[in-house]
């Protein structure tokens, strides 16, 4: 049983930040994870600023800087004027098919660079969360997967967040950065990417609704991951930004592996029509890790679980796409 509509699925009190004394700046702001985090962080009664290159303009935010983070002099007067008391630190780009390796290092390590040398050059000390990936683990055979665990990094993605952790180790070590480190497994949810496979596993199934697609098509169904919604991963955001302690790195991840089948499956009996499903051999990778999923003691020990389950994650999802086509239509 699904639990209703997505605004539905929220803890009744927003974890911690309770107060009108935080100053929160939320880089990548415009993006999938950020809508989510200033939505959690107003909630909280934060005061938030947000920073992205091109993000439009939302009216709960108490400034938007539109700053590249490539740009270090622009980075630092935004710091400036902001003083946030906390700084999310969610930009960066995606391990996707037209990502190119240099786009990766370039955002996901020297952005970082830059935004650790600008809160130093500012003089001030925020608590920063960065969002890290658990691509860093790779094929690791020991499951679940600690944060103990070495990198093993099979994509340029992977690698380029490996890179962006060691970052985050020096600047506290020999800047005294407060960085806590979240490292993320699979995000599911309302407004995920439909490059991601299980946004467009529903994104396929609207279009078949609505009539302006015939089948789904899908790659390799058996590989497993370790999902977790991103409602509830802002949660963890929040609450590691508070009480995370320094240096230290959290898996924020379900506990457990759906495989790509289950999870059509799922999709396919809340769509509204029969859905054929098609194998396509242009989806399968060359390279496919079997099965990832994630230890999550550590930041269970701060109070945190996930709380919405899988099923009610991909029916959000769906109806999210249901609305967007149908907004596409005019109709």
């Amino acid at each position: 049983m699904t639990r209703g509509p997505c605004s539905d699925v929220s803890p009744k009190e927003p974890t911690g930040f309770l107060g009108g004394d935080v100053r929160a700046l939320v880089t990548g702001v415009g993006g999938f994870v950020g809508k989510h985090l200033v939505s959690r962080l107003i909630a909280g009664r934060a005061t938030v600023f947000g920073l992205d290159k091109d993000a439009p303009t939302r009216a709960e935010l108490q400034a938007r800087f539109t700053v590249d983070l490539g740009s270090p002099g622009d980075v630092e007067r935004a710091l400036r004027q902001a003083q946030p008391t906390h700084v999310f630190h969610l930009a960066g780009v995606l391990g996707s098919a037209e990502a190119s390796p240099a786009a990766l290092y370039q955002a996901n390590v020297l952005g970082t660079a830059t935004l650790f040398e600008a809160v130093g050059n500012a003089e001030l000390d925020p608590s920063i969360l960065v969002t890290g990936s658990s691509a860093v683990y790779g094929a690791c055979s020991r499951l679940p997967i600690h944060e103990n665990e070495p990198f093993t990094p099979l994509t340029h993605y992977g690698t380029s967040k490996a890179a962006q952790e060691i970052l985050c180790v020096q600047y506290h070590l020999s800047r005294g950065l407060r960085v806590v480190r979240a490292r993320t497994f699979n995000l599911v949810g309302p407004g995920l990417n439909r490059s991601l496979v299980l946004s467009g596993l529903c994104y396929q199934c609207a279009m078949v609704e609505a009539g302006e697609a015939t089948a789904v098509h899908v790659g390799d169904v058996t590989p497993r991951r370790d999902f977790v919604d991103v409602r509830d991963a802002v949660r963890a955001y929040v609450l590691l930004a508070e009480t995370g302690t320094s240096g230290e790195v959290y898996n924020v991840c379900g506990g457990r592996s759906y495989s790509v089948q289950e999870c059509l499956d799922i999709v396919r009996h809340l769509a509204k029509v029969p859905l054929q499903v098609v194998s396509d051999p242009t989806r399968f990778r060359r390279a496919e890790i079997a099965e990832q999923v994630g230890r999550r003691d550590r930041l269970e020990k701060l109070g945190w679980r996930p709380e919405i389950p899988m099923e009610q994650s991909l029916a959000d999802l769906l109806d999210d796409w249901r609305t967007r086509i149908r907004e596409m239509r005019g109709s």
